[in-house]
């Protein structure tokens, strides 16, 4: 072979393209000035060490810089695996830092997929103790043994440590609320709400699912049943009583009874022309009344939660029927609506489609605009002072029995709550003896009246 036919490599510096003196820099198939021989990053020169990338050479720390992803937490080089979102790369550790993916409940950083709730809390899907509950009535995540102060109720339901710290669960309590809610309706211009209407916990959420006849599933909170009695020499009269489900903290018992002595309102003004969605829908204005006015309260974190949910729901009535209402409230005041409703001639106007539509909530979002505060109106004042006057009576004589102190005990079968002007001439009419012999009669049932119901 001729040894002319072997091709010469040129030499000629691979960066400048300029002629190559004495001294260069060989690298693989390329040859550099020692000038020439720098990073294509910095320009300054390199060493032993260098990394190529195509036609251009680099120090280990420009290359990586350039073209190793770097977590937008700690500003490091990421090597291995990573997660990202909308705002860059992380490390996995990182991810869990920026985002607060920790679980709270055991403290361990959160990894892959995971629960959170509107209390901005975050947790496993899972523990060692079993899938997360929540908790029935803020949806607040708890671990499956109710961690954290929270305890399991006899149906199974979890009830956190926020709402057991103010549970409704004696008859004092029950009797104090009740009074509450009746006052505040009055204020709104309700001008008569009985209140010696029996007011009963019930232990068991499938218990009231099955008279309300709702799924096995659902999530009642309050049952009202109103029947008609025939009295000799007084006519025929309405009996009420309602059933709350227990483990509510006093706001929420407070709204679902609100709720439930707004469906005795409707049958003692016998407003049956009303439609279902009408009826669940002023129902639930009237428990929104009472989460409004506790946005003033130290319970304003779960009566914004509560109102968000009934902003939220989609249920034709509870849901729809609900924000129908609301948006009638907002053009008119609560007496206005209050004489339409009782006015059947005058047709309900319709609410716009948009008011309608369920509202939808990003994480954390800002809570529902709930219907206005009702202004105190005069011609209730007698009947707030009445209310006044029942309460300072009733915790007189609560204190008396229990010697002065606080009375914390579980109701007594033999107290009865207290008495209103009107059932006492209930029971002055009972108290008179009609020509002949009473007979006993029995009752006709007019069914039940409804529910108070959340998602």
């Amino acid at each position: 072979m001729n040894k002319h036919s072997i091709p010469r490599v040129p030499n000629i510096c691979s960066r400048c393209q300029k002629r190559l003196g004495s001294q260069a820099v060989r690298t693989g198939s390329k040859q550099y000035h020692p000038h020439c021989f720098i990073c294509d990053h910095c320009k300054k020169p390199l060493e032993k060490t260098f990394y190529p990338r195509g036609e251009r050479l680099y120090h280990q720390g420009c290359h990586d810089k350039l073209f190793i992803p770097r977590c937008d937490h700690c500003g490091q080089s990421i090597q291995g695996k990573y997660t990202h979102d909308e705002h860059g790369r992380y490390h996995l550790d990182c991810y869990s830092q920026r985002h607060g993916l920790t679980c709270a409940i055991c403290s361990e950083s959160i990894q892959g997929k995971y629960l959170y709730d509107h209390w901005g809390n975050k947790t496993h899907a899972e523990h060692g103790d079993g899938a997360v509950r929540q908790c029935h009535v803020c949806a607040r995540l708890m671990s499956a043994t109710a961690a954290q102060g929270g305890r399991v109720l006899l149906d199974g339901r979890a009830l956190c440590s926020e709402c057991h710290s103010s549970e409704v669960s004696t008859f004092q309590e029950i009797q104090s609320a009740k009074l509450d809610v009746i006052e505040q309706m009055h204020q709104a211009g309700f001008e008569y709400i009985p209140d010696y209407i029996k007011v009963e916990l019930s232990q068991d959420q499938q218990l009231l699912n099955q008279r309300m006849q709702a799924s096995p599933t659902g999530n009642i909170h309050g049952f009202t049943r109103t029947s008609q009695r025939n009295i000799p020499g007084y006519g025929l009269i309405l009996e009420h009583s309602i059933s709350v489900l227990s483990g509510l903290p006093r706001v929420a018992f407070m709204s679902v009874l609100a709720h439930e002595l707004l469906h005795v309102w409707i049958h003692e003004n016998k407003l049956g022309h009303l439609s279902h969605a009408e009826v669940e829908g002023f129902c639930n204005l009237g428990a929104a009344l009472i989460l409004n006015k506790a946005l003033d309260s130290k319970d304003a974190p779960l009566a914004e939660v509560l109102l968000r949910r009934m902003a939220e729901d989609k249920d034709l009535a509870y849901g729809e029927g609900y924000r129908a209402m609301a948006w009638r409230l907002e053009n008119s005041t609560w007496r206005e609506l209050i004489a339409i409703l009782k006015n059947s001639a005058v047709p309900l106007i319709a609410a716009p489609a948009e008011v309608l539509k369920a509202k939808e909530y990003t994480t954390s979002p800002p809570p529902p605009k709930p219907p206005p505060l009702p202004k105190v109106l005069t011609a209730s004042e007698s009947a707030a002072e009445r209310l006044q006057k029942l309460k300072a009576q009733f915790q007189a004589k609560a204190q008396q029995n229990s010697g002065g102190a606080t009375p914390t005990s579980v109701k007594s079968p033999t107290e009865t709550p207290a008495s209103s002007d009107a059932a006492d001439k209930v029971r002055a009419r009972f108290a008179q003896k009609p020509a002949g012999k009473m007979k006993k009669s029995s009752g006709s049932k007019l069914g039940k009246l409804g529910k108070k119901k959340k998602k």
